[in-house]
């Protein structure tokens, strides 16, 4: 180690002060100069000195002291600079660099010691290992090395404690299968105070848990106890044992469902509450119920888990049985997390049904099976249009937001009507400001936007999280709508609505502004009056215009329903483009069908239904030579099925989420030829006209359409 040329404080205080004024009976600032020179001449050559010879003993580091100092002195004779002033200066600061080189030695030799005595004892335990290892591939024992009979004797406790609790384990899972199920079984089959059913849900996975631990584990662990002086070890027990604990993730999954049948049975069923009754005071603890028994298998895995990482704990890192008892460990705590797993969506789902109970007025299917409630809570819904706050319940789930209005109690419980609903997929959520002291924030999906209010700003923050993490979670989910599902990275803290791109138009919910946010119509400026000018929303942009600004409406996309919204002058004149037809534009398919909303509804409406070459989008027209249409789907976004229809019609249904459209008609050609085009658009297949005839034909021609005649 080369010890490091630096100067103290000290040193450099001296030199700024002989720099800066120079020092008395010298005379100019040339000798500082050469005092300082004469100093890194010392440092320069001890150092040259320990690089060559790093290990300096005593009497060769005060040979170099001396050297160095003539060095140094030599300088200063040679530069005419040898007044004692200067001499003595050059002496003190030589003792300080002397002392700094004397303790740089001392520590690295220190160090040097140090990582000697290390690497003499690293190879004194390697030679004791190899002597151990080559001992056992010659007399092919067990033996280990063991740093501790302490260790040994600790080890063996936990073997033995894993033993012991696997005895009690096992007549408890007798308990279960061999006294209980097989006594109500037989009661259900000769009494018949239970369907035998029930039986096979409450009893049905302990028979096979039973069987592995009383016929394979118990008795290797048996087994290896009584060897334990010749090999002591229960790694490699457990490691072919540690498979078959997959089997437990039936009984978690199945856990909730069997006890709460049970309590059922218990409940309704006095016969078989008694004859529950007259099992457990023939055991030899009639105090504990048949619930406590049933809950052991889902406590047992946890505690082999802290069994085995207690055992690793005091395994020596050479030990033979190392290695088989971490994989044991491993594979066990996969199936404890697999259990864990499985008993949190239970859960999750039993919460979800709880909630489900408390909710009127769902239109939708609200029990999808990937669906997890995530947070619940009171809170004040804000008016989109005025300043005003409502009580309402927030349910957010992984997928989507509830807002609901308490109605009433039921059975002490509190009702609650489903007033709104958000996707979170493609939704964003951003703070507001607020006309009073709460603390806001907006949730603004595709379909529809809401505005709540908090107490505090904690909780505000709470929400915002929770949903946020909900939307990236939601969209990781989602990644084949991506190109539709685009938005802002950043989350903005601004309460200006989000601005709506003409291609978006009526295809995304706007934010929506509050009345007091404009005196005047948006649009041609004038002022609102509340007889002669009041105020409307634009349902598209959500601009605030008066009411001869927002003359016009039309079908939304976003919109649930298919009722005519009110829109601005200037969303008119865009969303008109969409729906007019060119006469001079090429059409791939042209046809007559009933339109209806209903499945084998009487009450069709019929229209020429025309699909344009140019975009895949299906035109509803009241007759061939109108230029607008009273609707258009893009068929990319919906999916076709077949249908069947009254008064020998051939029907096929086009639906997306909210939206499903009833066509019909009475040609069989017709529907063949619309079945296959709508298809195969909806895919996302390209057509020409000319393709559309043959496939018509060879379509035809297949069995399935028999079923349609």
């Amino acid at each position: 180690m080369l010890p490091s040329v630096k100067t103290t404080t000290a040193e450099n205080a001296a030199r700024s002060k002989i720099l800066r004024t120079g020092h008395e009976g010298r005379r100019d600032e040339e000798e500082a100069v050469h005092l300082w020179n004469a100093l890194r001449i010392y440092e320069n050559n001890m150092a040259s000195i320990y690089q060559k010879n790093p290990h300096l003993t005593d009497e060769g580091f005060s040979a170099a002291h001396k050297n160095s100092s003539a060095q140094a002195m030599g300088h200063l004779k040679d530069s005419c600079c040898f007044s004692p002033s200067v001499i003595g200066m050059l002496s003190d600061m030589i003792k300080v660099k002397r002392q700094r080189f004397k303790l740089d030695n001392s520590l690295e030799q220190t160090q040097n010691n140090t990582e000697n005595f290390k690497k003499r004892l690293d190879t004194s335990v390697n030679t004791v290992k190899k002597e151990v290892h080559q001992a056992n591939r010659t007399t092919g024992s067990n033996m280990v090395y063991k740093p501790s009979k302490l260790n040994d004797q600790k080890l063996k406790n936990i073997a033995e404690e894993l033993l012991s609790s696997e005895i009690v384990y096992v007549k408890q899972l007798r308990q279960i299968d061999q006294v209980y199920y097989k006594k109500i079984q037989e009661a259900s089959l000769t009494k018949k105070i239970i369907p035998e059913a029930d039986v096979i849900k409450i009893f049905g996975h302990v028979t096979a848990i039973y069987q592995f631990h009383s016929n394979f584990l118990l008795p290797q662990l048996q087994e290896r106890l009584k060897k334990w002086e010749t090999n002591p070890r229960v790694g490699d027990v457990m490691m072919q044992a540690a498979p078959f604990m997959k089997m437990y993730a039936l009984y978690t999954q199945n856990f909730d469902e069997s006890s709460n049948l049970l309590k059922d049975w218990l409940t309704k069923s006095e016969d078989f509450a008694l004859f529950i009754s007259l099992i457990q005071l023939t055991q030899e603890n009639p105090n504990l119920p048949l619930q406590s028994y049933m809950i052991t298998p889902i406590q047992r895995i946890p505690r082999y888990e802290l069994l085995l990482k207690d055992y690793l704990k005091r395994l020596p890192d050479d030990a033979m049985d190392r290695q088989e008892a971490e994989s044991a460990l491993a594979l066990i705590a996969d199936a404890a997390a697999h259990s864990n797993e499985i008993l949190a969506f239970t859960e999750g789902r039993q919460k979800l049904n709880n909630t489900l109970e408390n909710l009127s007025d769902v239109n939708f299917d609200i029990t999808e099976a990937s669906r997890e409630l995530i947070k619940e809570g009171s809170i004040k819904r804000l008016d989109n249009w005025e300043d005003k706050q409502y009580d309402s319940q927030l349910y957010l789930f992984s997928d989507i937001l509830l807002d609901c209005a308490p109605k009433f109690k039921v059975r002490r419980k509190r009702s609650y009507k489903v007033r709104n609903k958000v996707d979170l997929a493609g939704a964003e959520v951003c703070e507001i400001t607020t006309c009073d002291s709460s603390y806001g924030f907006c949730v603004h999906g595709i379909k529809s936007s809401m505005e709540f209010a908090t107490t505090s700003m904690e909780e505000r923050q709470e929400w915002i999280d929770a949903i946020r993490k909900a939307i990236k979670v939601c969209e990781r989910k989602k990644k084949s709508f991506k190109g539709r599902l685009q938005r802002a990275n950043a989350w903005r803290r601004s309460s200006e609505p989000r601005p709506i791109s003409d291609a978006q138009l009526g295809e995304q919910c706007p934010r929506w502004m509050k009345y007091r946010e404009a005196s005047k119509c948006m649009i041609c400026e004038n002022e609102f009056s509340a007889l002669r000018r009041p105020k409307h929303h634009c349902r598209a942009c959500a601009k605030i215009v008066c009411a001869e600004c927002s003359e016009h409406q039309f079908r939304l996309e976003y919109s649930t329903s298919n009722e005519l919204q009110k829109v601005c002058d200037l969303c008119h004149k865009i969303l008109r483009k969409r729906i007019m037809v060119d006469p001079t534009q090429h059409t791939l398919l042209a046809d007559y069908l009933g339109v209806s909303d209903k499945p084998r509804s009487k009450k069709e409406t019929k229209y020429w239904c025309l699909i344009s070459s140019e975009q895949p989008r299906l035109f509803f027209l009241k007759a061939p030579r109108d230029t607008e249409a009273e609707r258009v789907i893009h068929l990319n976004k919906f999916q076709v099925a077949c249908t069947r229809c009254q008064d020998g019609l051939f029907g096929f249904k086009l639906e997306q989420k909210e939206n499903t459209y009833y066509l019909s008609t009475k040609d069989k050609e017709v529907f063949v030829k619309w079945n296959w085009v709508l298809t195969e658009l909806a895919k996302g297949t390209p057509l020409i006209k000319e393709d559309i005839e043959v496939a018509a034909k060879q379509q035809y021609s297949l069995p399935w359409l028999t079923r349609f005649s």
